[in-house]
C-alpha cells in the first residue's frame, strides 16, 4: 500500500513526526515499511513510503485541494481502494474526488476520514472537519480516524479502516444532506 503525506508544514512539522508516522503505519499494516521519499505532484510537494503487503490501495493525508488535483490524474488507476485522510472543506467534495477516480477505474473503492463539528478558517466558521491533532502517544499530529484506525488494528487493516473511515457513495444519501433525523435518535 502506498502512504502519501503532505509535506505542508501544518500537516508535517518535522522530520521527526515523519518518522513517527512511518512507525505508526507499521503497527497498523503489521508490515514492513519502506523509507520515505520526496515526490513532487500537481505542483505540491509530498512524501511518499510504502507498506510492503498485499493491499492495492493509496492513503493520502493532505489539504482537500491537493486531494483534488491530485485525483484527476492517472495517479491511482491501478488503486483498489482509496483513502483519504482530509478535511471536507466544500460539501460533496468527496463524491468530486469519487467522480474522478472513477474515470480511469469505475471499482475504485474511496474512503474519507470521518469529520466532525469544529471551528475552522481565520474567520472561525463551524464546519466539518477532521483537523490534525493530539500529538499524543504517537508522536505525530493525528486525525479522528487516524486514532480509531489505531485502535483497531488488531481486528485486521480490513476491519479496522470500516470502523475508523467513511465509505464514499457514488450517489447521493441523506447524510449528504446533513440527514433526516433519526440518526441522532439511533445514536441515543
Amino acid at each position: 500500500m502506498e502512504w502519501i503525506v503532505s509535506s505542508s508544514r501544518d500537516i508535517t512539522p518535522d522530520e521527526k513526526q515523519l518518522m513517527a508516522r512511518r512507525v505508526y503505519i507499521e503497527a497498523v499494516t503489521g508490515a514492513e515499511v519502506t523509507s520515505w521519499e520526496k515526490v513532487s505532484r500537481q505542483n505540491s510537494e509530498f512524501f511518499r513510503c510504502c507498506s510492503l503487503d498485499a493491499r492495492n490501495g493509496s492513503f493520502i493525508t493532505a489539504h482537500i485541494d491537493d486531494v483534488i488535483l491530485m485525483s484527476r490524474t492517472q495517479l491511482f488507476c491501478d488503486k483498489t481502494i482509496v483513502v483519504v485522510n482530509t478535511c471536507i472543506w466544500t460539501r460533496w467534495s468527496d463524491k468530486v474526488v469519487l467522480r474522478n477516480l472513477q474515470r480511469s477505474n469505475e471499482q475504485v473503492r474511496l474512503w474519507f476520514a470521518k469529520q466532525e463539528l469544529a471551528l475552522a478558517g481565520d474567520a472561525y466558521q463551524l464546519r466539518e472537519s477532521n483537523l490534525l491533532s493530539m500529538v499524543g502517544k504517537f508522536g505525530f499530529l493525528t486525525s479522528k480516524s487516524e486514532r480509531l484506525l489505531f485502535a483497531n488494528r488488531r481486528s485486521g487493516f480490513e476491519q479496522a479502516l470500516c470502523k475508523a473511515f467513511e465509505p464514499v457513495s457514488p450517489v447521493f444519501l441523506p447524510k449528504d444532506f446533513g440527514g433526516l433525523g433519526w440518526e441522532k435518535l439511533l445514536k441515543s
